[in-house]
């Protein structure tokens, strides 16, 4: 005796299927009256999202021209998220008061100070890994 299975055709949809977005969700009537309010709304949530720091990897993280200008704007970022910065500087006194002044607000990570001349920076161009 041969038995004989049944099958079940797959569940279909009731709905068409269609390629288009579904249309974006109706927005509240503002006027210029309410715009001000509005904006007030806005702004707690915006400071919990600056309020909220990034969790950060530390690294070591050598800036030259660190004493002064852009390159002291820069090892104080690196430094006030928690990187240890090494400053490779020509003037070890004038970095030492960039540290100095630095230390002085509020960072996580370590500053040092690294003698620079043009024999290291041609030394360690060889293992210098560009960052995107």
């Amino acid at each position: 005796m041969a038995t004989t299975e049944e099958t079940t055709p797959a569940a279909e949809t009731t709905e068409p299927q269609s390629n288009e977005a579904p249309p974006p969700p109706a927005a509240a009537d503002t006027t210029a009256a309410d715009a001000p309010a509005a904006a007030a709304e806005a702004a707690p949530a915006a400071e919990e999202a600056v309020a909220a720091e990034p969790m950060v990897i530390p690294r070591v993280v050598i800036v030259t021209g660190a004493s002064s200008g852009l390159g002291l704007e820069v090892s104080h970022v690196l430094a006030a998220v928690g990187h240890d910065v090494i400053m490779a500087c020509r003037s070890e006194e004038k970095t030492n008061r960039a540290i100095e002044k630095l230390k002085k607000q509020n960072i996580k990570g370590s500053l040092t100070y690294m003698h620079v001349c043009i024999q290291t920076i041609l030394y360690f161009s060889r293992y210098i890994i560009i960052a995107n």
